[in-house]
């Protein structure tokens, strides 16, 4: 066998001239990302196959013909991923008519307002939930209407929910393409304006889209308002229900390790698998998760259901491990806007901005990495660390 070829060393002045062109290769996407409307933040990636011809003959339109088919593949990338980091907003639907998340038609209009679907120009269709259930067939509708109504879900495919678009309208599906949704409903929550239980809805949606390495990214959206009229995700960040708030969580960690194993086939070069079934299963069981939540607390006592919660869930050693933990083991959840503590043995800690529990995981270290590569966690600030601090100390009773 012979001996492996040694590479030479790049002399200096070739190693500078390859740095000066991918900084002007850097600053030509930049400037393409901002033209199609980025907010670039540093954390933003994506790679480039570029061709280059070596041979002297044709030169000239050899170079012309890659350079024009690496500016396509440029302008293609950039405006992709602006497309589809402005895409997705938590907390509201995406209208296809808009092609935002941030327009009117995306925000469900009541607390019982649910994605029922798109009209054919693409805006989404809210409808209550028990019109939905009507609409819907289904057999448990009569629960909802009762006395004492039952939370229930309903499941939407990606096929049900954009049936009636018009196909001019469906060419942002590649930028935010939603693989299916859980619609649950009513659910009893407070309403902070009058002092009273409530009822509400919510829309949970699993979504495609490119993350901020390029890649495609599987996401969870969690769409509602409150009976006082405020946004849910807001409610569920202060504390407004804790047990609906680990289940989001739970399901947001399953998430993550679906994307983890989607990832790592397409990196292995295997054929890509369709996230359909498993992204239906996931759906499904949160939705069971929810409704069972609900199902419990119509049969015991607060006492009773608090001490159930507390018993079921490693949370003992969450509060020891937030108040022990060092500023560089404290970090903010990007997505959910919640403070995420690395606690001994794997043991990781998720907080509500107010120092609420919200849910306790066990994580891999090469789990935790993960997130913190794709800046779904980012290291808290020194004011952010002591406001968190401060919110759990024993002095707030908490």
């Amino acid at each position: 066998m012979s001996e492996p070829t040694r590479r030479r060393a790049v002399p200096e002045p070739l190693r500078r001239r390859a740095l000066d062109v991918y900084q002007r290769l850097r600053a030509l996407a930049l400037d393409l990302y901002r033209a199609s409307g980025g907010r670039p933040d540093g954390a933003e990636t994506f790679e480039l196959p570029i061709t280059i011809e070596l041979g002297r003959a044709g030169m000239r339109e050899a170079s012309a013909r890659h350079g024009e088919t690496m500016l396509r593949d440029l302008v293609r990338k950039t405006e992709d991923l602006a497309a589809s980091l402005l895409a997705f907003r938590p907390g509201r639907a995406y209208c296809f008519f808009c092609q935002s998340s941030s327009c009117a038609h995306s925000e469900p209009p009541t607390a019982m307002s649910v994605l029922a679907g798109y009209v054919p120009t693409g805006r989404p269709r809210w409808l209550d939930f028990p019109s939905l259930a009507l609409e819907s067939r289904d057999p448990r509708v009569d629960a909802v209407f009762s006395e004492r109504p039952e939370v229930i879900a309903l499941f939407r495919s990606h096929d049900a929910l954009l049936a009636e678009m018009l196909p001019d309208f469906r060419e942002s599906d590649t930028v935010y393409d939603l693989l299916g949704e859980a619609v649950i409903g009513p659910l009893p929550l407070a309403d902070d304006a009058s002092g009273r239980m409530g009822e509400a809805a919510v829309t949970i949606q699993v979504v495609r889209c490119l993350g901020h390495d390029g890649e495609p990214e599987l996401r969870l959206n969690a769409i509602g308002r409150v009976p006082d009229g405020g946004d849910l995700r807001g409610f569920l960040e202060v504390g407004g229900d804790d047990a609906l708030a680990r289940a989001l969580a739970i399901a947001d960690h399953e998430l993550d390790s679906l994307n983890r194993r989607l990832r790592g086939t397409r990196r292995a070069g295997k054929p890509e698998i369709d996230p359909a079934e498993p992204v239906d299963v996931l759906l499904r069981r949160l939705a069971r998760r929810i409704e069972q939540i609900y199902r419990q607390r119509g049969r015991r006592t607060h006492h009773a259901q608090f001490r159930n919660e507390e018993g079921v869930r490693p949370t003992r050693k969450a509060l020891d491990d937030a108040r022990t933990a060092r500023p560089h083991h404290v970090y903010m959840d990007e997505r959910g806007g919640t403070f995420v503590i690395l606690g001994p043995k794997g043991r990781v800690h998720v907080f509500s901005p107010a120092g609420r529990h919200v849910t306790s995981l066990s994580a891999t270290g090469e789990e935790i990495q993960s997130r913190i590569d794709r800046r779904r966690w980012r290291a808290a600030t020194s004011t952010e660390v002591a406001s968190f601090k401060s919110a759990i100390s024993p002095s707030n009773g908490r």
